[in-house]
């Protein structure tokens, strides 16, 4: 395994930074252990014109098992570590990197989406009812979800990228535009589903979700990736946007809560409305 930089900021800690120094390396090396300024600035900021924040130190850790050592001397001697990207060159100035690390543990599911995602556009097909579809593993993709999903990232990421700047914010914004898209995508289903056992009889509610509740919470909870851009006045804005989403969701059930391919336009743009509308919490939520 190729050694990966963490650069290390003393907060709190009670022990000298000399000594902080010597811990690390005789974890990993004098070799592997950066203190010097000019070492350091390279680590200070990304591609953005802000001012960045100087580590004590910058440790490159070979393996896991040096990568542990290292966090429980953090531990012990009360001094924060930051994981730097790789190749993205993120600095620890904001609170941003707890989440990239709490995401990382659900790149699976990032995936099997993305896989999914582009799997399906370049698959243009038609339903019995004449509407055009991407479709995936038998399974039809209308044109207003893909349209949604990015709507709900693109807009994400960029309401992100002005608060944060430079590569950084890009990056961020992409990564955490993707959870928290995902996440209402959840509730969408979650809803429609719902609402069709409820009104119709539907059995997908009892299969696909209360046997796997857990993961379905999971993905949920992605939403909270927002939580360092949400501003309180939007919060107004997102629940406004989600009770006119229901009120939709009310008229399509009220007018047969029939499916796209049953060839009722109205029920098509319906469902397009619900999903276009969900797709827009996250957005309004970092919206300046």
């Amino acid at each position: 395994m190729g050694r990966s930089p963490c650069g290390g900021l003393v907060k709190k800690s009670q022990v000298s930074p000399a000594e902080i120094i010597r811990g690390l390396e005789k974890i990993v090396g004098r070799e592997n252990v950066a203190s010097s300024t000019v070492d350091l600035l390279a680590y200070t900021r990304d591609a953005g014109p802000m001012e960045g924040v100087l580590p004590l130190a910058v440790v490159k850790v070979g393996d896991y098992s040096e990568c542990s050592r290292v966090l429980r001397l953090a531990n012990e001697l009360g001094f924060k570590v930051y994981v730097r990207g790789g190749g993205t060159s993120m600095n620890p100035a904001r609170l941003w990197l707890v989440y990239l690390l709490y995401l990382l543990s659900s790149v699976v599911v990032f995936s099997w989406y993305d896989s999914t995602f582009i799997a399906a556009v370049h698959r243009i097909s038609k339903d019995s009812a004449g509407n055009i579809v991407f479709t995936y593993d038998g399974a039809p993709i209308y044109p207003f979800t893909v349209a949604a999903a990015v709507l709900g990232v693109s807009a994400t990421t960029y309401y992100i990228w002005r608060m944060v700047g430079g590569i950084r914010g890009i990056l961020l914004g992409l990564l955490v535009g993707r959870a928290a898209t995902l996440a209402v995508f959840e509730m969408y289903e979650f809803t429609f589903t719902g609402l069709g056992t409820i009104f119709y009889g539907w059995p997908s509610w009892g299969e696909n979700y209360f046997a796997h509740m857990d993961w379905f919470l999971l993905k949920v909870s992605y939403i909270g990736t927002l939580t360092p851009c949400v501003k309180r006045k939007n919060l107004i804005s997102a629940y406004v946007a989600l009770l006119i989403a229901m009120l939709v969701f009310l008229a399509w059930v009220i007018t047969g809560y029939r499916l796209p391919d049953s060839g009722d336009f109205v029920a098509y743009y319906l469902n397009s409305a619900t999903r276009l509308l969900f797709a827009l919490i996250p957005v309004v939520l970092v919206k300046k």
